[in-house]
């Protein structure tokens, strides 16, 4: 098998079929800079090199749209030589490739990937949230899970619209920002800057590598707290794997030998100092949410911030972070708002006094 695209989604894909003892040939990407790297031991080809060798290989196309962008890449190799290709979501709803994906922290198998009890109790869900377009959305995506069906779309706004939904709480002058999963080049800070949203204390939870020297604009900023924490249910201990400053996954335990994991140090937002009380808190941490959110309520009870969280790692999190946080913060409206199809999904949580009638 030959995996092409070595970016997050294609180094987390090797990452599963080698934990099931499936070894991939080589990755293939038209990415210059990686050509000769490798991953895992797996290396990173052109397409026009992998081709003289392994043009009978099975070529499983690592890139999340499967509307746009997969039919060109498809046609693109079949074109130069390549026999055998297919998506990864197509590859995935295998019944065969049902235990590669059975721990999977991004939804790529969506088969199975709710029980009946999650479709039931997700009713009951949309009838708390607290306008049309969040209960369409939240049931086509439900519908969408429950059935498997990786073709299905729902309604999205633009990607760069992502935690900002200005339509339905109102953005505050001298706002105290929470940014927990806040990435190593600090996307959501530069987002919230470019649509003027003027923060008066920005705090940036993120332990992957170095945080200061990724977001060097913001390194001088006395505004804004870097913390290289991972933030979780207690303090204590986790394992982050790094996939190339990409993107990051935390762990209670390593799952392999490899050099690509650093221990770092838990906090839960509970126990976090904070000099200035938030109003407003992010939280997208690749299936860690729950975590975050066990060690936070506290702090959302009494500080009472607009909260904006993933809910799209896990078929299960669309149904159990939303049901925790209903039954756990009165006096709030519920959202959910789409950026890219099912996944990029996001839940938001509005006080009462901050929505937007």
């Amino acid at each position: 098998m030959l995996i092409y695209g070595a970016g997050y989604l294609g180094l987390y894909f090797c990452d599963l079929l080698l934990a099931n003892g499936v070894c991939p040939v080589a990755f293939l990407d038209r990415n210059r800079t990686l050509y000769g790297s490798t991953w895992e031991g797996v290396k990173v080809l052109s397409p026009s090199a992998g081709v003289k060798e392994y043009c009978d290989e099975l070529v499983v196309v690592a890139h999340m749209d499967y509307q746009c962008v997969y039919p060109v890449i498809k046609s693109e190799l079949l074109s130069m030589g390549y026999r055998h290709v297919c998506h990864i979501y197509e590859y995935a709803a295998e019944d065969t490739q049902q235990n590669i994906f059975a721990q999977q922290r991004m939804l790529i198998r969506l088969k199975n990937c709710l029980s009946v009890e999650h479709c039931e109790q997700a009713h009951g869900i949309a009838e708390n949230l607290a306008d049309e377009e969040s209960r369409l959305v939240y049931m086509s995506i439900i519908d969408i899970l429950a059935r498997g069906l990786y073709t299905g779309r729902v309604s999205a706004h633009p990607l760069s619209e992502q935690y900002m939904a200005f339509d339905l709480y109102r953005p505050l002058q001298h706002e105290v920002i929470v940014d927990v999963g806040a990435g190593p080049k600090a996307e959501f800070m530069q987002e919230a800057l470019q649509e003027n949203w003027q923060f008066k204390r920005y705090y940036y939870f993120e332990p992957a590598g170095n945080i200061r020297g990724a977001s060097v604009r913001y390194a001088n900023d006395a505004r804004v707290e870097f913390v290289d924490k991972a933030v979780g249910q207690a303090c204590g201990k986790a394992y982050l794997r790094n996939y190339r400053d990409m993107n990051a996954l935390l762990f209670r335990l390593p799952f392999n030998q490899s050099k690509n994991w650093l221990e770092v140090s838990i906090v839960s937002l509970d126990a976090y100092s904070f000099t200035d009380t938030p109003t407003f808190v992010k939280v997208d941490t690749e299936g860690w949410e729950k975590n975050v959110l066990c060690g936070g309520m506290t702090l959302l009870q009494h500080a009472r911030p607009v909260l904006a969280c993933a809910i799209y790692h896990y078929g299960s999190d669309f149904v159990e972070i939303p049901a925790t946080l209903i039954a756990m913060l009165p006096n709030y409206s519920f959202y959910v708002r789409s950026y890219t199809n099912w996944s990029e999904t996001i839940f938001y949580a509005v006080p009462d006094e901050r929505r937007i009638q």
